[in-house]
């Protein structure tokens, strides 16, 4: 690993602290000890890491992670296409290849860690769910597109079982 890819695993890290403790110390990281009274029901269920708050923090952390994975993401992605111009230092998209590695490893440990991975995790600028009607229009269109990809997969395959018939009844006579 890199030495700038260890230090921004080390910052990272430290900002989920999730990843190297309990959920109570998570929580107790999220509260802070300014806030008394969040000390005093982390105190009530610090041994509850099903408690509804602390999974709301889970979830409020993870989306944080996946906000910093997807600008390493973009930041990858925008050093691989510039690879081939004379500015591009290989060394330096070596590095953020490593970083953006590092943070999906931290993401993926984080989510089953804090049990969020179960879910669908919906971006947090997202301020309604899509409603009944809109997911079921979402999903009519997709079933259709993979009908009518299947169906003309399906025309392919006898327009070549067609052809090869043709031609085996002409090698017959």
């Amino acid at each position: 690993m890199l030495p700038s890819s260890q230090s921004s695993f080390a910052s990272q890290a430290s900002f989920f602290p999730s990843l190297n403790s309990s959920y109570s110390d998570m929580a107790a990281a999220f509260a802070g000890p300014s806030n008394p009274a969040a000390q005093a029901s982390l105190d009530a269920r610090k041994f509850d890491p099903n408690s509804p708050e602390l999974f709301k923090e889970n979830i409020k952390v993870v989306q944080t992670h996946i906000s910093h994975v997807q600008s390493l993401a973009r930041v990858a992605l925008d050093g691989i296409e510039r690879a081939y111009h004379t500015q591009a230092n290989p060394t330096q998209i070596a590095d953020q290849i490593a970083a953006l590695r590092q943070s999906l490893h931290t993401l993926s440990e984080l989510l089953v860690s804090t049990g969020v991975g179960a879910l669908p995790i919906i971006p947090p600028d997202v301020t309604q769910a899509p409603s009944e009607e809109e997911l079921a229009k979402q999903a009519t269109k997709a079933v259709q597109l993979l009908f009518n990809r299947h169906s003309e997969y399906q025309a392919s395959a006898n327009i070549v079982a067609d052809i090869m018939s043709v031609s085996d009844q002409a090698a017959r006579r």
